[in-house]
């Protein structure tokens, strides 16, 4: 772990990727330049991207015959045994696990079927499932001494090659559906979070949006415009619900960071209802009811923070207890007791639905529920700190902290008094999980016994959940924790952390390939600490 930083440091240049790629100057975009995390504008226009109808003819399937058998694939479209090998793991664990605890319809549906028309999402395909057998077997690492490997090696030949097809120029000018278009920027999404390459998967991500965008999804409760018959309603809107997480999960790791729904059009995308319903009828049901809570609250704390900020900067020579007691304004105030209303109206429904004789869960259902439950909790404790006065304020949360923690360890399957190592198998999900819940956690609860608990699940369970991975967010919140632990002697309780000595502010900057990022602390003095943080 790094030393305390004396002085202010430069940010890092950040190195993205780990292709060496010219930017191939199509306009309005450059999928090159995004695929490596090179800035660019986005993906080009949906209509040009791929030759659609010379591929899927080259490969003897047509969209209207996906139909006919996946399991008949590997006979006519993979060339050799390792691309049989990468896509039949893909098919029977990689599609599995990216769903995680709720059934989709693209990893294992949507996905599968496009991969016999589109030779891009096919070779995106076999890359990505090889590349999450290597992290399934531990050799999940990025340093340059595992670049070498023959697999990771077929990985990178593969992505290419789906880069290939995607910019390769079209000779009719056929018009590519947007759905496909789509389905590749999520591929490579995955595909740079497991080489670590956030900054890429972000810049992805942020092309995804924008074409989502472009189809009308910025108006309130707009539907995408999608040009292929052969994808059905409820794909439709499966393509879109995974964008709307990942943007979420960006915005809630990158502190600062801009949602979709907070560009300048305003609006919020395919969310057709916000208040909760009176009853669930599913797991599924209650999931999605509690992502559209979650999205509110995400989309209401960030201008809650810039009014609390531009309130303390008024005067920078106040009291800290002055300081930091700027209040929201009544519009903000009275959005924020509506949101937390909706939240509490969800905990009730979903209670109300587990106890509901009738209803007859499955293991899996099971996990689900209790994960949504630890999510309730961290939304709801995220949403009460936009009107804190101070970071004190967070000990009286700390039985809900605590509870974060008992059901992170049902979920993990870790006895939650446990002070023995238990090794996780590496688990990837496009989906969050507990890692946020446990950094939430470990960073805002300063109860010893709580956050170290928090901290010790998140090293020992090796897990990436979307862009969130386990191993990053052990590291900095340990690293808060000694920050503001050290020079105090023994600690043994929250109230034993002043409030000067609390991170309250936290930017991080990853190097793409490498296990480090660089952060930016700032404490209850209004201290800046910048240093390296490896892991």
């Amino acid at each position: 772990m790094s030393e305390l930083g004396k002085k202010r440091a430069r940010k890092p240049k950040t190195k993205t990727g780990i292709r060496r790629v010219k930017c191939d100057e199509d306009k309005p975009s450059c999928l090159r330049c995004t695929s490596t995390g090179r800035k660019c504008d986005g993906y080009k226009s949906t209509s040009s991207l791929i030759e659609s109808q010379d591929h899927s003819q080259q490969y003897g399937l047509s969209l209207a015959s996906m139909g006919t058998g996946i399991r008949n694939i590997s006979s006519v479209l993979l060339k050799d045994e390792e691309e049989r090998r990468a896509f039949d793991f893909f098919r029977h664990r990689t599609a599995a696990d990216l769903s995680g605890f709720f059934p989709s319809q693209f990893w294992d549906g949507l996905l599968l079927k496009a991969s016999h028309s589109e030779p891009a999402i096919l070779h995106a395909v076999i890359a990505l499932g090889t590349l999450h057998e290597m992290f399934q077997d531990g050799k999940s690492g990025v340093s340059l001494d595992v670049l070498t490997s023959e697999k990771r090696k077929f990985a990178l030949q593969q992505s290419n090659m789906a880069i290939g097809y995607l910019t390769r120029p079209s000779s009719n000018c056929t018009p590519r559906s947007s759905e496909a278009v789509l389905m590749a920027c999520l591929l490579f999404i995955c595909l740079e979070v497991f080489q670590g390459n956030h900054n890429s998967a972000i810049a992805h991500l942020d092309s995804g949006l924008k074409i989502l965008r472009s189809m009308g999804c910025s108006k309130p409760h707009a539907h995408a415009k999608f040009t292929s018959a052969h994808v059905n309603g409820a794909e439709q809107n499966d393509l879109m619900y995974l964008f709307c997480r990942l943007d979420i999960q960006a915005s809630t790791y990158l502190p600062g960071r801009q949602t979709l729904y907070d560009l300048p059009t305003g609006g919020r995308p395919f969310l057709l209802a916000i208040r909760v319903p009176e009853s669930f009828s599913s797991i599924s049901e209650a999931n999605i009811s509690l992502h559209i809570q979650v999205c509110e609250v995400v989309r209401f704390i960030h201008p809650a923070r810039q009014y609390r900020e531009s309130a303390e900067l008024l005067d920078l020579d106040m009291p800290l207890g002055v300081l930091f007691a700027s209040p929201l304004s009544k519009e903000l105030l009275a959005t924020q007791k509506e949101r937390t209303k909706q939240l509490d109206r969800w905990l009730n429904t979903m209670n109300a639905f587990l106890k509901d004789p009738k209803v007859v869960l499955g293991p899996q259902d099971l996990r689900g529920a209790v994960l949504l439950k630890m999510q309730q909790i961290t939304t709801s404790i995220m949403l009460a700190s936009t009107i804190f006065n101070d970071q004190t304020e967070y000990d009286r949360l700390t039985p809900d902290f605590e509870r974060v923690i008992v059901l992170a360890s049902n979920l993990l399957m870790c006895p939650i008094n446990s002070t023995e190592k238990v090794e996780q198998k590496p688990y990837c999900s496009f989906d969050m999980g507990v890692v946020p819940s446990l950094y939430n956690a470990a960073c805002r609860c300063r109860d010893p016994f709580i956050r170290r608990r928090a901290i010790s699940l998140l090293e020992h369970s090796a897990r990436r959940e979307g862009i969130w991975g386990s191993d990053v967010s052990a590291a900095v919140a340990k690293r808060i924790m000694e920050i503001e632990e050290q020079d105090l002697g023994s600690v043994v309780s929250a109230k034993c952390v002043p409030m000067e000595a609390r991170i309250h502010n936290l930017d991080k900057t990853f190097v793409s390939g490498e296990r480090k990022c660089f952060v930016r602390f700032q404490n209850g003095r209004m201290e800046f600490i910048e240093e390296w943080i490896t892991w």
